[in-house]
């Protein structure tokens, strides 16, 4: 053996493990380790700048919206109201004007005479005529356009000979017409007095106070004084009352009329035929 070769031998003989070279397999595990402690080293210094961001908020926060502390003695400092009134006095003391204020249902209401006047003559509306209030609302046709024309500039048209005219028909003979002899001796047929149709004012206990019912009928209401008067005596439940009516009505329409103009003034009727 030579010198060279026994002497490499002595040299790996002397020398030290830890100076012998790293495996692979340690150097990739190396690698990752520094990995990581570069992630925790990022992490952590986001959460330090979180941190002083939060400080600095509540630092730098409006001395407005900073809550009062108690000062050196601990007394709470004393917060005075303003000067101004925090209740004014309005304009009119009576309060809100409703509609419907001071008017007499209220005082009939409470049982107060809200000295009012009926009016016994009052008649019933009349109905409105449909047809003649959809001819007035009808649009009217418009007037016709008169148009000027120019006269005109060019030549004449000719004149034309006129047809001629047709022959006139001959008159008709005109039919004799025979009237009857007038009849002067016929005497005109004489109006019916009255009519069938009758209004039951009411009924009474005595024949008396029927005829003061009538009295006071025909002096309230004027066109109750032309009718005739029929008390009438009948027999209910062994009582005998006596029925006022006004007689002499022509027709169901006058009757229906006068017994709706008494209904509107505040008394009852009943239309008898």
């Amino acid at each position: 053996m030579s010198r060279r070769g026994r002497a490499e031998e002595d040299d790996d003989e002397e020398s030290p493990p830890w100076l012998a070279p790293a495996s692979a397999d340690h150097r990739r595990g190396t690698v990752v380790s520094s990995r990581k402690f570069n992630m925790w080293l990022l992490l952590l210094g986001g959460l330090l700048l979180l941190v002083i961001g939060l400080i600095y908020a509540q630092i730098a926060k409006p001395e407005d919206d900073s809550p009062v502390y108690a000062g050196a003695d601990g007394e709470v400092p004393l917060i005075r109201a303003p000067d101004t009134p925090f209740k004014i006095r309005p304009k009119d003391p009576g309060g809100l004007d409703l509609e419907g204020n001071n008017q007499s249902a209220f005082e009939a209401a409470g049982g107060l005479d809200p000295g009012g006047e009926l009016n016994f003559d009052a008649l019933p509306e009349e109905p409105i005529d449909r047809a003649e209030l959809a001819a007035r609302a009808a649009p009217r046709p418009a007037p016709a356009a008169v148009v000027a024309t120019e006269p005109s500039t060019g030549t004449p048209a000719p004149d034309l000979p006129k047809p001629a005219p047709p022959p006139a028909a001959k008159p008709l003979p005109k039919p004799e017409v025979k009237t009857a002899p007038r009849n002067e001796t016929s005497e005109p047929v004489p109006a019916a007095e009255g009519g069938n149709f009758a209004l039951q004012l009411g009924a009474f206990s005595s024949e008396s106070k029927a005829n003061e019912a009538w009295k006071s009928f025909t002096g309230r209401y004027s066109y109750l004084a032309d009718l005739g008067k029929s008390v009438v005596p009948v027999e209910r439940d062994d009582t005998k009352l006596y029925r006022l009516r006004a007689t002499g009505i022509t027709s169901r329409a006058q009757a229906d009329n006068l017994c709706a103009r008494l209904k509107v003034a505040g008394d009852q009727c009943s239309v008898i035929d």
